[in-house]
């Protein structure tokens, strides 16, 4: 099992010679990380036998339009310049009528929309001769028009597709998810495909003054992250668990810190 970081140039560029000494594994992402800097990141990599996956906001899984092909085609060429274990993105729709929409939003957990990332991920696959990985969302309020549970809806969406597609499954999205809609983390993802995870996200939240959980990747790993890492590591053997810290950095600790204490779960 292989504990690394999603790395963002503007976060971690100043630590990245010494912090790579301490990670097996970076998630680059295309979006954001340029040429001149994936070229310098490839050759550390290579350096110190580190390992490259790729994470991407725009191919539009989730869209009943259809993907976004152009970004699909771009991310297809910057894996194979990686090298990359895995290309990822989101359970999820970016663009409308091929606007690009800044972020990720959630669809509805519906047979249709089974269906309907079904055939996106079939012509998706077609880019990518690597695993693909689709990452849970987080919702701080769940669509009334959902009739599956997430973990039901991945479960259905696997069932007879290529093999190569798997999970990347986001322990804090999920928390973030369960706790602001009332539900327990174990009862929200009880029903998941445990054996499709191939890759795990960790972060830290913080609770506003209401007690809403908010997923903002600005702190420490929280105790209840750590918890509900262990749980479903009990369930599933993932090959990757990254850590994600995009705020707030003062130093290097601040993210070796997290680094440690995955480590420590992990043993």
């Amino acid at each position: 099992m292989k504990i690394g970081l999603c790395y963002r140039d503007s976060i971690h560029e100043e630590f990245i010679d010494e912090l790579i000494k301490y990670v097996d594994f970076l998630e680059l992402m295309p979006d954001i990380t340029g040429y001149k800097e994936t070229k310098r990141l490839l050759k550390l990599c290579e350096e110190n036998n580190v390992d490259i996956g790729i994470h991407c906001l725009r191919s539009s899984l989730g869209s009943k339009e259809g993907i976004y092909r152009p970004a699909i085609e771009q991310y297809a060429f910057y894996s194979d310049y990686v090298n990359a274990k895995y290309y990822s993105d989101h359970v999820a729709y970016s663009h409308i009528h091929g606007i690009y929409l800044s972020k990720v939003f959630p669809i509805e957990y519906t047979v249709e929309n089974v269906q309907i990332m079904r055939r996106n991920l079939e012509i998706t696959s077609s880019f990518f001769s690597n695993p693909i990985l689709i990452e849970n969302i987080t919702q701080n309020k769940l669509s009334n028009k959902n009739v599956l549970s997430e973990g039901r809806f991945f479960k259905e969406l696997l069932k007879d597709v290529n093999p190569r597609i798997k999970i990347l499954f986001d322990v804090t999205n999920a928390y973030v998810t369960a706790l602001n809609n009332n539900y327990s983390f174990e009862e929200y993802t009880s029903e998941y495909p445990f054996e499709r995870i191939e890759c795990i996200h960790v972060s830290g939240f913080e609770r506003d003054r209401g007690g809403v959980l908010r997923d903002t990747h600005s702190n420490s790993i929280n105790n209840e992250i750590l918890t509900s890492t262990e749980w479903i590591l009990q369930r599933t053997n993932p090959k990757y668990i990254l850590i994600e810290r995009d705020f707030n950095i003062q130093s290097i600790d601040d993210v070796l810190e997290d680094i440690c204490k995955i480590r420590c779960i992990v043993r």
